[in-house]
């Protein structure tokens, strides 16, 4: 869904829902292909994470987005995410470490 404004910027929205009531909120749009890969791959590691999340170009603000694929997200394919996620991290903590 967009919505434009009428200082005609546009912003983005998705739809969800919980409880049999529907929400919305707005999507962040991320500068790089890393930074929206590396998000949808946390959101994939949640265990309500239903759809796949994957980033996307937006053709219309030209920003990258996480939004879900028809994809069903298995189990593996969440453990494969969840492992890959705690990898990085780990990473990470080891190369602050080695700076200090």
């Amino acid at each position: 869904m967009i919505y434009m404004k009428e200082d005609k910027t546009r912003k983005h929205f998705t739809s969800y829902m919980v409880g049999g009531k529907v929400f919305t909120k707005e999507k962040i749009g991320y500068l790089t292909d890393k930074e929206a890969i590396e998000r949808a791959r946390v959101m994939n590691c949640r265990e309500h994470t239903i759809h796949k999340l994957v980033a996307y170009k937006c053709p219309i603000c030209q920003k990258w987005h996480v939004g879900r694929s028809r994809k069903v997200l298995t189990e593996k394919e969440r453990e494969h995410y969840r492992k890959a996620y705690t990898d990085i991290e780990q990473s990470k903590k080891l190369a602050e470490m080695r700076y200090r």
